[in-house]
């Protein structure tokens, strides 16, 4: 499966007026997984959850200084310090890789 700007948008639960902003993260998430992978053989359903992820990590920095929410349905979130959006599926993708 390939995914979409509607799979990121149900992924992060956001509405459709953020089309566009939605499609600029995935794209991001694309060009960062794919530069890391390099020629490397993913599986789908793996590398379908990676650019989610990566996709989600871009999208939660809107609207934030300095990094993203996290525990966004509590009172009082906590604010990440802005870090690599790819930090989170290096270990997923790792065994896919041949590193010499």
């Amino acid at each position: 499966m390939a995914i979409t700007w509607t799979d990121l948008r149900e992924y992060v639960g956001a509405p459709d007026s953020e089309q566009p902003y939605l499609e600029t993260c995935l794209e991001t998430a694309t060009s960062l997984v794919t530069a890391y992978i390099g020629t490397a053989e993913v599986p789908a359903n793996v590398l379908d959850s990676a650019l989610l992820e990566v996709g989600a990590k871009l999208y939660s920095r809107k609207g934030s200084t300095g990094g993203y929410t996290a525990g966004e349905t509590t009172a009082a979130p906590s604010v990440l310090v802005a870090r690599d959006p790819m930090v989170t599926v290096y270990p997923t993708l790792n065994p896919f890789l041949v590193r010499l």
